[in-house]
């Protein structure tokens, strides 16, 4: 059984959709009712309940595990990425070290001289 909990929605912005059965809140009372506009029209509920709960699927725990494991392969990326930029750093210093080196190092004269 899929878990579920509800959300609360201000009747001045949004309505219920119709026959859809909602928890109001009547003066302090909760209820259950079933939004229908044969019944009543949308000045009715705007004017007698002030929320509604809507009942939605619970996705916090999926949400929460999705976000955990994303931020531990992102700490691998930057891990890796730092690593990695480490490395083409030495190598690039190691490149430069030995082209300066090889300035120093004098080259033979020509031998036809």
């Amino acid at each position: 059984m899929a878990k579920s909990k509800f959300i609360r929605i201000a009747t001045s912005e949004r309505l219920p959709d119709p026959g859809t059965r909602v928890v109001i809140d009547k003066n302090g009372l909760i209820l259950t009712a079933r939004f229908h506009e044969r019944f009543s029209t949308d000045e009715w509920w705007l004017g007698n309940y002030k929320f509604w709960l809507r009942e939605v699927p619970d996705i916090e725990e999926e949400l929460k595990e999705t976000l955990k494991s994303t931020h531990l392969d992102l700490e691998n990326a930057i891990t890796a990425l730092t690593a990695a930029k480490e490395k083409i750093e030495y190598y690039q210093q190691t490149i430069n070290n030995l082209r300066n080196e090889q300035r120093e190092i004098q080259l033979p004269k020509d031998i036809d001289e």
